[in-house]
């Protein structure tokens, strides 16, 4: 399924992300208490934040990522500021 799916993505010029660990590699399985939210369904801030993450690592946008998240955060620190 990888293949067909890494396939699919350089055929239509995407990028594609993979976010599938075997269990005993998977942060998210070591511990979802701290990677899933209270539902043990959605991720957590954390888990959201590691997701982010490997999108970075994993993807040509990673510059573009990086440049809106510094503008987000700050952003969020001059509001808080008032």
């Amino acid at each position: 399924m990888r293949a067909i799916l890494r396939d699919a993505a350089r055929n239509h010029g995407a990028s594609l992300v993979d976010f599938f660990r075997e269990r005993r590699e998977d942060k998210f399985s070591d511990d979802p208490q701290r990677f899933y939210a209270r539902d043990q369904l959605h991720p957590s801030s954390e888990g959201y934040r590691a997701a982010h993450e490997e999108i970075e690592r994993a993807s040509p946008i990673a510059g573009a990522l990086a440049e809106h998240t510094a503008a987000v955060m700050a952003s969020a620190v001059a509001r808080s500021r008032w």
